[in-house]
């Protein structure tokens, strides 16, 4: 068993999960009216997991649970949140109220945050906001085709260690390297640094611009020019 996890039969019976008679492989808890039964076996792909099933029903409705959830838990609430969460998806507005009280189930939906469909949906949001927010402007397709023949004929001169420098106001994107500025108008939110490539790493630059407004930005420690990507980065402060 991994040390920092939680054995789901042992959580279960801290709630009330009782083993049905003369079977070790098979819990079961009494809602009153309602029972939920966790068999220990292996799904069709082989894996150790707790099947969870009962039939909630009400002179209106019928609802079925055939849900899974692995015989090790994260942690004692993420258990309890996995089991709650099995419950509320089939109850009526999405909230379990058994007719024998189980206070388990209110600490359970304080945690579905740590359920992992949910922990990944969280991640992915935190990982979509700062993308979001990464320092970006987007240049008309002319005016890059511009920028880039100007680029072209600077890098003849500068030597492969020599300094090129991007930086955005809001409203114009400035390329700096020692023989001039170029700048162009361009969309986007000002930028809280400036961005410095080496001439040698910008002697690969796009040459097919494929979409209308080409994007310049910075992110997991690349620069990218539309399609190309830029790796060796220092970054100054404005």
């Amino acid at each position: 068993m991994n040390l920092l996890s939680v054995s789901t039969r042992d959580l279960m019976k801290s709630i009330g999960f009782t083993e049905e008679e003369n079977r070790t492989d098979k819990l079961i808890i009494d809602f009153g009216d309602f029972k939920l039964s966790a068999i220990f076996c292996c799904n069709l792909y082989g894996q150790e997991v707790v099947l969870l099933s009962g039939v909630m029903s009400t002179p209106r409705r019928i609802a079925m649970i055939q849900d899974e959830m692995p015989w090790e838990v994260e942690s004692y609430e993420q258990g309890l949140a996995w089991i709650t969460w099995c419950l509320d998806q089939k109850a009526r507005d999405r909230k379990f109220e058994p007719a024998v009280s189980g206070d388990w189930l209110l600490e359970g939906r304080k945690h579905f945050d740590l359920l992992p469909w949910e922990k990944e949906r969280i991640a992915w949001e935190a990982e979509l906001a700062l993308y979001n927010a990464r320092p970006h402007c987007f240049v008309h397709r002319d005016w890059v085709r511009v920028v880039r023949r100007k680029l072209i004929e600077y890098l003849e001169i500068l030597e492969d260690e020599e300094l090129v420098i991007f930086e955005f106001d809001g409203e114009v994107l400035n390329i700096r390297n020692k023989c001039a500025i170029i700048a162009v108008p361009a969309e986007g939110i000002i930028w809280s640094n400036k961005y410095v490539l080496k001439a040698k790493e910008l002697r690969t630059l796009p040459k097919r611009l494929m979409n209308e407004m080409v994007e310049f930005c910075y992110w997991n420690s690349t620069f990218k020019i539309d399609s190309c990507r830029y790796k060796d980065v220092n970054i100054i402060d404005v």
